[in-house]
């Protein structure tokens, strides 16, 4: 299977994506390192870039979260 890279990967937790581009640790994300580290390495290599979206227009959320019948519509159409 042929991949176009960078792949983008779509993220709604502005947290997260804090925590990818801060290259400094602290002990409330201990338990995360390996994983954390692990993502780091591919968008250092632009194996990966991160993208912000905002949670109304993130697709997967049809799947994961309970939607207002006006948002899954949404969804659907993208």
């Amino acid at each position: 299977m042929k991949v176009n890279l960078p792949m983008t990967l779509h993220v709604d937790n502005i947290g997260a994506i804090g925590m990818l581009d801060l290259k400094t640790n602290n002990c409330r994300t201990k338990r995360v390192d390996t994983r954390l580290h692990w993502i780091r390495k591919f968008i250092d290599n632009d194996f990966v870039k991160v993208k912000y979206v905002k949670p109304e227009d993130n697709i997967s959320n049809i799947c994961t979260k309970n939607l207002l019948v006006k948002l899954h519509k949404n969804t659907q159409k993208n």
